[in-house]
C-alpha cells in the first residue's frame, strides 16, 4: 500500500509538471491558427511561398517603402532584435508584404532595405496588386490609398492596420504585436517560439 501512495504522489508531481503552462507572450496570443499560404516575390525576383520558410519562426508584418513612420521604425526594430538573437537569428524570417505594389519599384525595395540595414536580413515580399490584396485579406490588414487631392503628395499616403504576426516553425499563428514593439519585448516571444 505505502508503494501505491508514492506513485501517486510521483504522478501527482509529474501532472503537475507537465501542464504547467508556458510564460505568456508579450503579444495577443492568437492561439496557433494556421497561416495562411502565400506566393509573391522577393526583392531579389525569387518566388517565395510561406511553406518554403517552414521549420523557421516567421516575424510577418506589412510596409511601404514610401512610409514616413512605422514602417521604417519596424525594419529598425528587426534588425535590432536579429542582432540581439545572435546566432539564432539564421532560424528567424523577417517578412515584409508590400501594401503598395505600384510605389514599391524594385529600385525603391532596394533603397529601403539599404537605408535601414536589412538588405540581408528582410525578405521584401512583392507582386501583383490582385495577389497582395488577397494576401491583405487573408491577415485581416485593412489597406487604404485616400483620393489624390491638389497640392498633396500621396506618396506616403497609404493607411494600413498596425501588424507584426509571429508565425511558428511549424506555420502557425502565435502572436500578434504592433508596429510600436520594443526590441526586447520582440526577443522575448520570439525566444519563446525558438525554444
Amino acid at each position: 500500500m505505502p508503494r501505491l501512495s508514492h506513485l501517486l504522489i510521483l504522478g501527482a508531481v509529474c501532472l503537475s509538471a507537465c501542464t504547467t503552462p508556458a510564460p505568456p507572450f508579450v503579444g495577443t496570443d492568437l492561439g496557433g491558427t494556421p497561416a495562411p499560404e502565400f506566393h509573391l516575390t522577393d526583392q531579389n525576383g525569387a518566388s517565395i511561398s510561406l511553406s518554403d520558410l517552414k521549420g523557421k519562426v516567421v516575424v510577418l508584418t506589412f510596409f511601404f517603402t514610401h512610409c514616413p513612420d512605422a514602417c521604417p521604425r519596424t525594419a529598425e526594430t528587426f534588425r535590432q532584435a536579429a542582432e540581439q538573437l545572435g546566432s539564432e537569428a539564421g532560424r528567424v524570417a523577417f517578412v515584409a508584404v508590400s501594401l503598395d505594389p505600384e510605389g514599391d519599384t524594385p529600385q525603391a525595395i532596394q533603397d529601403f532595405l539599404t537605408a535601414h540595414r536589412v538588405t540581408d536580413r528582410l525578405l521584401y515580399l512583392t507582386g501583383p496588386r490582385a495577389d497582395l490584396e488577397a494576401v491583405w485579406k487573408s491577415y485581416a490588414m485593412f489597406v487604404a490609398t485616400p483620393l489624390p487631392m491638389p497640392g498633396r503628395d500621396m506618396s506616403d499616403q497609404v493607411n494600413h492596420s498596425d501588424r507584426i504576426i509571429l508565425i511558428d516553425a511549424s506555420g502557425k499563428q502565435r502572436v500578434n504585436l504592433h508596429t510600436d514593439v520594443s526590441v526586447d519585448d520582440l526577443v522575448k516571444d520570439l525566444q519563446l517560439l525558438l525554444h
